[in-house]
Protein backbone atom coordinates (compact mmCIF):
# COMPACT_ATOMS: atom_id res chain seq x y z
CA UNK A 1 0.00 0.00 0.00
CA UNK A 2 1.32 3.35 -0.88
CA UNK A 3 1.94 5.64 2.05
CA UNK A 4 3.65 8.95 3.47
CA UNK A 5 5.51 9.48 6.80
CA UNK A 6 4.63 13.05 8.08
CA UNK A 7 4.92 14.59 11.41
CA UNK A 8 2.07 16.26 13.14
CA UNK A 9 2.14 18.52 16.13
CA UNK A 10 -0.11 17.99 19.64
CA UNK A 11 -3.84 17.81 18.59
CA UNK A 12 -6.58 17.91 21.13
CA UNK A 13 -10.31 16.71 20.39
CA UNK A 14 -13.72 16.43 21.92
CA UNK A 15 -16.20 14.16 20.64
CA UNK A 16 -17.87 11.05 21.53
CA UNK A 17 -16.18 8.31 23.19
CA UNK A 18 -17.06 4.49 23.34
CA UNK A 19 -15.67 1.34 23.75
CA UNK A 20 -16.95 -1.31 21.58
CA UNK A 21 -16.56 -4.83 20.74
CA UNK A 22 -14.51 -5.55 17.41
CA UNK A 23 -17.49 -8.28 16.15
CA UNK A 24 -19.72 -5.09 16.79
CA UNK A 25 -18.75 -3.77 12.68
CA UNK A 26 -21.66 -1.29 12.85
CA UNK A 27 -20.57 -0.08 15.94
CA UNK A 28 -18.13 3.21 14.63
CA UNK A 29 -21.21 4.29 12.06
CA UNK A 30 -23.79 4.52 15.21
CA UNK A 31 -21.55 6.58 16.51
CA UNK A 32 -20.68 9.09 13.69
CA UNK A 33 -25.12 9.16 13.99
CA UNK A 34 -25.18 10.01 17.60
CA UNK A 35 -21.96 12.57 17.04
CA UNK A 36 -22.58 14.94 13.81
CA UNK A 37 -26.09 16.54 15.34
CA UNK A 38 -23.99 16.84 18.14
CA UNK A 39 -20.78 18.77 16.90
CA UNK A 40 -22.24 22.26 16.84
CA UNK A 41 -22.37 21.91 20.58
CA UNK A 42 -18.41 22.19 20.76
CA UNK A 43 -17.65 26.18 21.01
CA UNK A 44 -15.16 26.80 17.77
CA UNK A 45 -14.83 23.19 16.31
CA UNK A 46 -14.22 22.73 12.81
CA UNK A 47 -16.46 20.76 11.35
CA UNK A 48 -15.11 20.36 7.89
CA UNK A 49 -12.30 18.35 9.23
CA UNK A 50 -13.70 15.45 11.08
CA UNK A 51 -11.46 12.68 13.11
CA UNK A 52 -11.85 9.00 13.89
CA UNK A 53 -9.75 8.19 16.95
CA UNK A 54 -9.39 4.39 18.04
CA UNK A 55 -6.83 2.73 20.28
CA UNK A 56 -7.18 -0.27 22.37
CA UNK A 57 -9.88 -0.85 24.84
CA UNK A 58 -9.58 -2.95 28.23
CA UNK A 59 -10.72 -6.80 27.68
CA UNK A 60 -14.21 -7.70 28.75
CA UNK A 61 -15.56 -10.01 31.36
CA UNK A 62 -14.84 -12.56 28.98
CA UNK A 63 -11.37 -11.64 28.23
CA UNK A 64 -12.52 -10.44 24.31
CA UNK A 65 -10.48 -7.58 23.68
CA UNK A 66 -12.71 -4.11 23.02
CA UNK A 67 -11.33 -0.80 21.10
CA UNK A 68 -12.46 2.84 21.86
CA UNK A 69 -13.94 4.60 19.43
CA UNK A 70 -14.32 8.21 19.22
CA UNK A 71 -15.94 10.53 16.69
CA UNK A 72 -14.43 13.95 17.17
CA UNK A 73 -13.71 17.48 16.19
CA UNK A 74 -9.96 19.40 16.78
CA UNK A 75 -10.33 22.15 19.23
CA UNK A 76 -8.41 24.56 21.25
CA UNK A 77 -6.75 22.53 24.51
CA UNK A 78 -8.74 24.76 26.58
CA UNK A 79 -12.05 23.81 25.02
CA UNK A 80 -14.89 23.62 26.93
CA UNK A 81 -16.54 19.62 26.97
CA UNK A 82 -20.34 19.14 26.28
CA UNK A 83 -22.09 17.04 28.74
CA UNK A 84 -21.64 13.39 27.61
CA UNK A 85 -18.58 13.91 25.63
CA UNK A 86 -15.21 13.44 26.26
CA UNK A 87 -11.64 15.20 25.50
CA UNK A 88 -8.53 13.93 24.12
CA UNK A 89 -4.91 15.12 24.27
CA UNK A 90 -2.81 13.00 21.21
CA UNK A 91 0.91 14.55 21.35
CA UNK A 92 3.06 15.44 18.24
CA UNK A 93 4.59 12.31 16.91
CA UNK A 94 5.15 11.00 13.68
CA UNK A 95 2.97 9.23 11.49
CA UNK A 96 2.34 6.44 8.42
CA UNK A 97 -0.30 8.12 6.00
CA UNK A 98 -2.41 5.66 4.01
CA UNK A 99 -5.24 6.98 1.94
CA UNK A 100 -8.73 4.91 1.67
CA UNK A 101 -10.53 5.77 -1.54
CA UNK A 102 -14.20 4.65 -2.46
CA UNK A 103 -17.14 3.42 -0.08
CA UNK A 104 -16.85 4.30 3.97
CA UNK A 105 -17.95 0.45 4.41
CA UNK A 106 -14.96 -0.53 2.96
CA UNK A 107 -12.62 1.00 5.36
CA UNK A 108 -12.06 -1.48 7.54
CA UNK A 109 -10.65 -3.72 4.48
CA UNK A 110 -8.30 -0.78 4.50
CA UNK A 111 -7.43 -0.69 8.30
CA UNK A 112 -6.85 -4.54 7.45
CA UNK A 113 -4.34 -3.80 4.55
CA UNK A 114 -2.77 -1.32 6.48
CA UNK A 115 -1.72 -3.44 9.29
CA UNK A 116 -1.51 -6.99 7.21
CA UNK A 117 1.17 -4.90 4.59
CA UNK A 118 0.98 -1.69 4.76
CA UNK A 119 2.92 -1.23 8.07
CA UNK A 120 5.62 -3.41 6.79
CA UNK A 121 6.28 -1.41 3.78
CA UNK A 122 7.09 1.42 5.57
CA UNK A 123 9.91 -0.47 7.91
CA UNK A 124 8.10 0.90 10.93
CA UNK A 125 6.73 -0.42 13.67
CA UNK A 126 3.27 1.56 15.42
CA UNK A 127 3.45 3.49 18.58
CA UNK A 128 1.90 1.68 21.40
CA UNK A 129 -0.36 3.66 23.44
CA UNK A 130 -1.31 6.63 21.19
CA UNK A 131 -4.49 6.36 19.13
CA UNK A 132 -4.48 5.55 15.19
CA UNK A 133 -7.13 7.93 13.44
CA UNK A 134 -9.25 8.63 10.54
CA UNK A 135 -8.98 12.00 8.92
CA UNK A 136 -12.13 13.21 6.99
CA UNK A 137 -11.98 16.43 4.87
CA UNK A 138 -13.10 18.14 1.99
CA UNK A 139 -12.35 14.87 -0.13
CA UNK A 140 -15.11 12.82 1.79
CA UNK A 141 -19.11 13.29 0.90
CA UNK A 142 -20.55 12.27 4.01
CA UNK A 143 -24.14 12.46 2.36
CA UNK A 144 -22.90 9.37 -0.41
CA UNK A 145 -20.52 8.04 2.45
CA UNK A 146 -17.58 8.22 -0.77
CA UNK A 147 -14.40 9.64 -1.11
CA UNK A 148 -10.65 9.47 0.08
CA UNK A 149 -10.17 9.45 4.07
CA UNK A 150 -6.66 9.60 5.30
CA UNK A 151 -5.86 7.20 8.08
CA UNK A 152 -2.79 8.17 9.99
CA UNK A 153 -0.63 5.57 12.28
CA UNK A 154 1.30 6.68 14.92
CA UNK A 155 5.15 5.43 14.48
CA UNK A 156 7.51 4.75 17.48
CA UNK A 157 10.39 7.12 16.96
CA UNK A 158 13.47 6.43 15.71
CA UNK A 159 17.00 6.73 17.47
CA UNK A 160 18.62 8.61 14.89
Amino acid sequence: MEHRITKLPALTVVGLHRELDPSQSDGPSKLWGEFIPRASEIANNKPETCYGMTWCGAPDAQGKQLFNYMPCVSVEPDAAIPEGMAKREIAAAEYAVFTHSGHISGIGESFGKIFGEGMAATGRTPAMGMPSFEHYDHRYEAESGMGEVDIYVPLEATSD
